[in-house]
């Protein structure tokens, strides 16, 4: 926290120990040192001030968030490296990942940068947000890139506020690389701001046409018996 002097290695491993019971009943419990806590999330300061019940238990429940999301903000508190890459199974190392695969991974890092947000977190979410863009500029063996797209681009501005930096990752993503066939695929899940943040942006970087008869030269396109 800014003006707060870092906790150093003994103070952030020997202070108490706080429960996260994570999920719907009974939920999975997590368990882990306050110091490390506080010292990433004013969320978590916050809840874990004297004042409040759950700073006097040490347990705190999150029934709306999910297990493994919150495992991988576990690795990325203790290790500050985010876990959430694809895992090959042995003998199968130098494999492309398939579309699911990649879809998967996307999901995990949105709901991440989700739960970070809500946490306060912002380090954490500038992790999440960099492993999607190197995602997105790393080709695999036949040069493809993969990005962020339908679910996850949904998931993401439902749970964010207009212009939220994630929210310019994936307009400019899709600006410089989709296709009319992504906002196709995705016509029943495409979400209403996004499409207008996308249609802004391509609007913004249109050069205007300079041809006096623009429109009466392609009239055929226009009429209804051309």
């Amino acid at each position: 926290m800014a003006g707060d002097t870092p906790p150093n290695a003994e103070e952030l491993y020997s202070s108490a120990i706080v429960t996260i019971t994570v999920g719907a009943e009974p939920g999975a419990k997590f368990y882990i040192h306050q110091s490390i806590l506080e010292a990433n999330s004013p969320f978590f300061k916050a809840a874990l001030n004297k004042r409040w019940s759950e700073g006097k238990s040490l347990e705190v429940s999150l029934p709306e968030d999910e297990t493994a999301v919150f495992a991988t903000y576990i690795d990325w508190l203790y290790q500050k490296v985010i876990c959430a890459g694809f895992k090959a199974k042995p003998g199968t190392e130098t494999r492309d990942m398939t579309e699911d695969e990649h879809a998967e991974e996307f999901a995990l890092l949105s709901k991440l940068y989700i739960l970070a947000e809500k946490i306060q977190d912002d380090e954490c979410c500038d992790a999440a947000m960099e492993r999607m863009i190197e995602k997105s500029e790393t080709k695999d063996s036949d040069g493809n890139c993969w990005y962020p797209t339908g679910h996850t681009v949904t998931r993401l501005y439902n749970s964010t506020l207009p212009g939220a930096p994630v929210r310019k990752f994936l307009v400019e993503v899709h600006r410089a690389e989709a296709t009319s066939q992504w906002i196709i695929e995705n016509s029943e899940d495409n979400h209403v701001e996004f499409l207008t943040d996308l249609v802004t942006a391509l609007l913004d970087d249109r050069q205007p046409d300079t041809f006096l008869d623009h429109y009466s030269s392609r009239k055929k396109q226009f009429l209804k018996k051309g």
